[in-house]
């Protein structure tokens, strides 16, 4: 392989990294997107309340990434934390189909454990696959982060056309579904990463 060729072409993890961050943003914020509306309608809560459990889950998702890193760098591994987080997210979004209080409370500590291991592993794992000074990294990560938008913008669509027309729980059954076809996609491009 000619240095030019080297220089455009992705290491193979790439694909992995990419793939399986699409699906979980869309699971992730087909949550994030409904979750408000789905507190107020089928729980019949406050605009108040409903925003109180949306900004807790939304901090506690941001926050257990630090301790889910360093569980995926120092003690399970990157690898078995995307594993852990696509599993425990698509779960989480699964059993939002449950309709109960206690159902989605299980279901919220769920996806907020998946996001603390999901969230900095794929970033870490493409991290990993470049030398230093290697000139693929700025291009790669730049396509990385497009693909964590499409998955932010392709969760708003399916959330909000899924809802309208199919309902709650179609629409978390859907986001559940995306996160294990992140998990299958990660064992399918596993073996060449």
């Amino acid at each position: 392989m000619t240095i030019a060729n080297e220089k455009l072409k992705q290491p193979p993890v790439f694909k992995l990294a990419c793939y399986t961050t699409i699906c979980e943003r869309i699971g992730f914020y087909v949550i994030s997107y409904l979750i408000v509306m789905y507190l107020r309608q089928k729980f019949g809560l406050t605009d108040t309340q409903s925003f109180m459990i949306f900004g807790v889950f939304t901090a506690l998702a941001y926050l257990t990434p630090a301790l889910g890193g360093y569980l995926g760098d120092n003690v399970i591994g990157i690898r078995r934390a995307i594993i852990f987080g696509l599993f425990f997210e698509g779960t989480g979004l699964i059993l939002l189909v449950i309709p109960s209080f206690l159902a989605l409370t299980v279901a919220l500590a769920f996806i907020i454990v998946g996001t603390g291991f999901f969230k900095t592993s794929p970033t870490d794992l493409l991290a990993q696959s470049y030398h230093k000074k290697d000139p693929r990294i700025d291009p790669g990560f730049t396509y990385y982060y497009m693909a964590i938008n499409i998955g932010m913008v392709v969760a708003g669509i399916v959330a909000s056309y899924v809802q309208k027309y199919y309902g709650w729980n179609i629409a978390f059954l859907t986001g559940g579904i995306l996160l294990y076809c992140g998990l299958l996609f990660y064992y399918i491009l596993r073996l060449s990463a």
